[in-house]
């Protein structure tokens, strides 16, 4: 390999080529660049999905040749961390890439399979995976309907999602995550309750999963899923129909402006709010109130 492209290879970080989320997990970048190269050593684990299709993109892992590849849209990469990793593309991108922070993912796999260690078993070569997909869609969705910002739940619980996903599909804990008997997740229902009145009460500001889980005396990937079998939807989604549930009460029984209500319903301004009662409730706020204040005249 040539040594100048290795000598680039120094710690750093994912450039900033669009909306970047930073969290102690790691990092998650919604990126639009034209023809470009990178060149980094990164402690994370680095996840690319690809929503553009390429041609001849140039890759290298750890000093080995240059390979080239061509892909379709929703074509990911998997880098392990600690790689000495260089890529070169030809084309205009658009991709989601999100770093796992390793000590973080190595916590997940001791809590979880006891596993002390992680080892990703990844060369980022071109691989198609649709939960991988599915996510970063979702990702990139919700930083479009949020203007470029996530919620700490939202990013948080992707985290967890993606964490668990990798454990169990890329890493040396899979036989293991196989094997093991699946766990009943559990959330006694008096704490199951002060979670969602913590939320109730806090609609106005960002809430983490850290929070939410300390409440219930679980640790945050555990919490998760007692909450997804307790609930039947991620915490995130449940924040958010709160929220929607409280915007709507202020829009139908108050004459506040529709700005002052996305605020204090929690939403980053008033343009979020409408995007997601249309994606979520099918009507935007305007209509809504219309609609409640016409029914009341009749």
């Amino acid at each position: 390999m040539d040594t100048a492209l290795l000598s680039r290879c120094k710690p750093t970080e994912i450039p900033q080529w669009g909306p970047l989320v930073r969290l102690p997990q790691g990092v998650i970048h919604w990126s639009h660049r034209g023809p470009d190269e990178i060149a980094h050593h990164l402690n994370q684990h680095i996840i690319h999905c690809f929503f553009t299709p390429y041609r001849k993109r140039e890759t290298t892992l750890g000093g080995a040749k240059i390979r080239s590849a061509s892909g379709s849209a929703n074509t990911c990469e998997i880098v392990p961390a600690g790689s000495d990793y260089w890529a070169r593309w030809h084309q205009f991108k658009e991709a989601v890439t999100v770093t796992v922070d390793a000590g973080w993912l190595n916590r997940i796999a001791a809590e979880e399979l006891d596993v002390a260690k992680v080892e990703i078993n990844a060369d980022a070569l071109p691989l198609t995976d649709q939960r991988i997909v599915s996510l970063t869609h979702m990702l990139r969705a919700e930083l479009q309907a949020s203007l470029g910002e996530l919620s700490d739940l939202y990013a948080e619980s992707s985290f967890v999602l993606l964490g668990v996903h990798l454990l169990r599909n890329y890493s040396n804990a899979a036989t293991r995550a196989a094997t093991r008997k699946k766990p009943n997740y559990g959330i006694r229902p008096k704490r199951l309750a002060a979670v969602t009145e913590y939320m109730r009460s806090n609609l106005h500001r960002r809430v983490s999963l850290a929070e939410l889980a300390a409440i219930a005396s679980l640790s945050p990937d555990y919490f998760l899923r007692a909450f997804r079998t307790a609930i039947g939807t991620t915490p995130h989604r449940h924040l958010i129909s709160l929220r929607l549930d409280r915007a709507q009460h202020l829009l139908a029984t108050t004459l506040l402006p529709i700005a002052d209500i996305a605020c204090a319903a929690g939403f980053s301004q008033q343009s979020h709010m409408t995007a997601v009662m249309l994606k979520e409730r099918k009507i935007t706020p305007s209509a809504y109130r219309k609609r409640f204040n016409m029914s009341c005249q009749r």
